[in-house]
């Protein structure tokens, strides 16, 4: 079967919103998930540019405020994004006033859809994960009786794989106290092309 990825994406010049005696600037996103899966979580939000006129700008720090969780997630581009409302928060750290210096960003939007030559409709692997958000060790549980090995991969925000492994059809455990915080794909394929895919976030 021969996929093809697409990335639809829109630059959103950001209607920054100044925080009041604060030195961050913030702007809210809508992530609707096109067809044909408006159920999947192939979002993407990217900063693409962050402008300062005054001399000496100071260091800047990027976080995106997810639906999921109240915990900030650094970066300046995330994936794997579902539906829902999220904030980019941009903090100009020690300049209690941006605004004077006409502080402004602006972002794009965009979604990964994969599409099939001769498509193949297959089952998915019946899987839950816990706890989301997650510390340290991440559970997976199968929820049918499940009698193969399943290969596991765990992507980062920016599409860098950061862990893979085979794992048992028992109930498991992963380990993940060398990853940072952030947001992650986990992938699980089985035989017969079938898999799954489930999105989790890492926040200590």
């Amino acid at each position: 079967m021969k996929k093809i990825t697409l990335l639809l994406s829109l630059l959103i010049l950001a209607n920054n919103f100044i925080k009041s005696q604060s030195s961050v600037i913030s702007n809210t996103f809508q992530i609707s998930n096109p067809a044909p899966c408006t159920s999947c979580c192939n979002g993407s939000i990217s900063v693409t540019g962050v402008t300062y006129t005054c001399p000496n700008s100071p260091p800047i720090s990027i976080v995106l405020i997810t639906p999921m969780s109240s915990i900030p997630v650094s970066g300046s581009s995330w994936t794997g994004l579902c539906n829902g409302i999220y904030t980019v928060e941009v903090n100009f750290n020690g300049d209690p006033n941006p605004s004077a210096c006409g502080a402004a960003f602006s972002c794009s939007i965009g979604y990964y859809i994969t599409t099939s030559v001769n498509e193949v409709i297959t089952d998915k692997i019946d899987v839950k994960i816990f706890p989301n958000p997650v510390k340290d060790n991440l559970y997976i549980k199968m929820l049918k009786d499940e009698k193969e090995m399943i290969a596991m991969e765990i992507i980062n925000s920016i599409g860098q794989v950061v862990k893979v492994a085979d794992i048992n059809y028992e109930n498991s455990s992963i380990d993940l106290k060398d990853l940072p915080n952030g947001i992650y794909i986990l992938n699980l394929k089985g035989s017969k092309s079938r898999s799954i895919s489930k999105r989790f976030v890492i926040a200590r």
